[in-house]
């Protein structure tokens, strides 16, 4: 059963990392499996008496990812093609945030606020408020020459050395939002002017861009997994206000994606507010689990 539920898990966090405005991270804390997913990462190679434990856990939650980016990417890129789909999903999403910050104050006995645990909310909310402020939607064009194509099916082009050690660097700084909740890869790859060129490189599957981009995001995943690890163990509850900053903030980059495109129509708004109490109902009912 458990292997079922940390299956289905893994299939909700895949489809969290394809959808704009959220974060892979976000959708492990409203399901409860947030810090055990931080520890098995961080831990992993320290920790000899459960790196067997670990290593299943996270096999699970990776094939459930794969699965649901493959089954449920399409079924997603359904949902926000149509800007009255798009709305109704993202103020399910919306109640989904806001469901889940009831269980992180619930998440241990001593979670009253204070100023010094405010202080830390205040600068999740505010870090990524100002990345989404100062991001650009400029870029610089990357369409390399195509040299080989290996099996019909992955590309090969000349190798700019400069050019992938950045995308290396691009890929571990966006893993901060497949471990950090409230992160949007999309918004990260943005303020890095990099998010139309990592739509090339996956469109015409230029093998050793990704590669280098892929490695990146893997060697991101475990750094910043030992270090949440490690504070969540240390500062705990500075850390969870910290998160719920970020949460919050999360927020205010799902309008900004929505921005211009709301419908204030009487009954679009009722719709829309009914998905938005569905997702907290959904996220406050799944976090109990």
């Amino acid at each position: 059963m458990s292997f079922i539920m940390n299956f289905l898990k893994g299939a909700i966090i895949g489809v969290a990392n394809i959808v704009p405005g959220l974060s892979g991270g976000t959708m492990a804390l409203i399901m409860g499996i947030y810090e055990r997913l931080t520890e098995s990462i961080g831990d992993f190679f320290i920790n000899k008496e459960k790196r067997k434990e670990y290593f299943f856990f996270l096999v699970i939650i990776l094939l459930g990812a794969i699965f649901g980016i493959i089954v449920f990417a399409e079924v997603f890129a359904w949902l926000l093609s149509s800007k009255i789909r798009e709305q109704f999903t993202y103020f399910f999403i919306i109640g989904l945030i806001l469901g889940s910050i009831p269980f992180i104050l619930n998440i241990q006995e001593d979670m009253k606020p204070d100023v010094n645990r405010m202080a830390f909310m205040l600068l999740g909310l505010g870090l990524v408020v100002l990345t989404s402020l100062f991001s650009s939607n400029e870029s610089v064009t990357y369409a390399p020459e195509i040299q080989h194509t290996v099996l019909g099916f992955v590309n090969i082009t000349s190798i700019d050395i400069q050019y992938n050690l950045w995308l290396l660097f691009c890929g571990a700084v966006t893993a901060l939002s497949m471990v950090l909740p409230g992160v949007s890869g999309s918004a990260l790859l943005v303020s890095l002017g990099e998010y139309t060129n990592m739509l090339y490189v996956i469109d015409q599957r230029l093998i050793i861009q990704a590669g280098f981009f892929g490695v990146g995001v893997l060697v991101g995943i475990v750094l910043c997994a030992k270090v949440v690890n490690m504070l969540l163990k240390k500062y705990t509850a500075q850390t969870y206000y910290f998160i719920i900053g970020l949460m919050i903030a999360s927020i205010y980059q799902i309008i900004l994606t929505l921005k211009g495109n709301i419908d204030y129509s009487i009954s679009s708004m009722v719709i829309s507010v009914a998905f938005g109490m569905i997702g907290f109902f959904v996220a406050y009912k799944t976090s109990q689990i």
